[in-house]
């Protein structure tokens, strides 16, 4: 496997375990400047997932999207795909401690 490949199957599994804590712990559906999303976020992460609206401007034309903030680094990781299980396109991945903290966070022992 590729550094290409293993860096998209490290963002496809933060995803999945992004979508399950918003889906388990996160907010209602809300508006974000646009596009409505759903948002978790604790004292380390912000996670906001949303849906794009048909032909809204300005924006790629990926259906879903994802931000994943850390605190105290910033944004860590910006996804967008167009179907469910299709593989991201990665707009920003930032590796580090966060990764094993995030994917513990979502499958407690």
């Amino acid at each position: 496997m590729t550094s290409s490949e293993e860096r998209i199957e490290r963002a496809k599994s933060i995803r999945d375990a992004v979508l399950k804590l918003v889906d388990e712990k996160g907010s209602v559906w809300e508006p974000k400047r646009g596009p409505e999303c759903r948002r978790f976020e604790n004292q380390r992460f912000i996670m906001l997932f949303y849906v794009k609206p048909p032909g809204q401007q300005g924006l790629p034309e990926a259906l879903y999207g994802l931000e994943l903030w850390f605190r105290p680094s910033g944004k860590v990781l910006n996804l967008s795909w167009g179907t469910a299980g299709e593989d991201p396109q990665i707009t920003t991945f930032r590796r580090g401690e966060w990764e094993p903290e995030l994917l513990a966070l979502a499958n407690p022992t």
